[in-house]
């Protein structure tokens, strides 16, 4: 039996995650039957810039948050999951364009080089959801 979190992970900020099938399959699981991937615990509680790393590598592999085990953490892990002021906007424009193409009857639209469908359009509102529930958006 896999035991997940029981595999140490250091990813190194501008290297290629290596994604691992646990890791994976519990993020695409998660996505698929509607409960949060979250990830584990950072147990050392004094070193919040490890932290931080671990934290936003987490959200990079798909993970929608993680445990704490003091309260010291919270407002770190809160930052590293929180979307970016320019992830918001790049949401708000991505359903903005779809809205409109879909007034014209079309199913798919591009924003820049970038083509804009349903699936794309769910996440950019999802994202919305989270900003909007961490006070970062009315």
């Amino acid at each position: 039996m896999t035991e997940i979190g029981a595999k140490e992970k250091t990813i190194i900020p501008g290297e290629k995650l290596d994604i691992d099938f646990t890791i994976s399959t519990v993020t695409w699981r998660g996505e698929r039957f509607a409960f949060p991937p979250i990830d584990s615990v950072f147990g050392d509680v004094g070193d919040l810039e490890g932290l931080r790393t671990w934290a936003m590598n987490s959200r990079a592999l798909g993970f929608e948050g993680m445990g704490c085990v003091h309260p010291t953490q919270i407002p770190m892990i809160h930052e590293a999951f929180a979307p970016s002021a320019a992830e918001i906007e790049r949401a708000r424009k991505i359903v903005a364009a779809y809205d409109e193409a879909q007034e014209k009857g079309l199913g798919v639209v591009s924003l820049g080089s970038k083509m804009i469908d349903a699936p794309v359009v769910q996440r950019a509102l999802k994202l919305m959801a989270r900003a909007k529930a961490m006070g970062l958006v009315p």
